[in-house]
């Protein structure tokens, strides 16, 4: 109907919230919604806001993270369709950002996808060693899939786990994954 009258949805628009269709399409668990926005976008040679909060710091890849992983796949496959690079690190005001929902989650697959674009963007992830790490440790419930995942990432950027370890002063899971290595 908009293309047939000749008007263009202001599909960016933010409410009185700071919120904008992007970004509430996740609320709605119905991956239609953002293929919708998305097709609708492209068509029209309009470029989605991915990485803009609303008044309480909530952004797309946050959001999206919170529901399914398709949604969070598209999100990610989109942006880098039109070269934006997602803010992977940023929190909300509760303090949570993508990987530390990942985490709390216990999704190896959400975390892995995280670590995967930041090593395929090059950004650092920026991770609280004594929060969102020890999420996954809770009641000594180990994750060791996510542990080896962590492991590998540090390699590949170049952290010494010893030192991490040293540094926060602290027993850390990563003492077991050194010692299950050398085993």
């Amino acid at each position: 109907m908009p293309k047939k009258n000749n008007i263009l949805l202001e599909i960016n628009e933010r409410n009185n919230f700071g919120d904008y269709p992007l970004l509430k399409s996740f609320s709605y668990y119905n991956t239609g919604i953002m293929k919708l926005l998305i097709n609708y976008a492209n068509e029209n040679n309009i470029v989605l806001t991915v990485n803009e909060k609303n008044n309480f710091g909530d952004y797309p890849l946050l959001s999206a993270i919170h529901y399914n992983i398709e949604d969070f796949e598209l999100l990610i496959n989109y942006a880098e369709s039109k070269d934006i690079k997602l803010e992977i690190n940023d929190k909300n005001e509760e303090g949570y950002c993508p990987l530390s929902v990942a985490i709390a989650e216990n999704s190896i697959e959400k975390v892995k996808i995280l670590v995967d674009y930041a090593i395929d963007n090059d950004i650092n992830l920026k991770i609280n060693y004594q929060s969102n790490l020890d999420i996954s440790t809770e009641d000594n419930n180990i994750n060791a899939d996510m542990e080896i995942l962590f492991c590998n990432y540090y390699k590949k950027i170049k952290v010494d786990l010893k030192k991490i370890d040293r540094k926060k002063n602290r027993k850390s899971y990563f003492k077991k994954i050194i010692n299950f290595k050398k085993g």
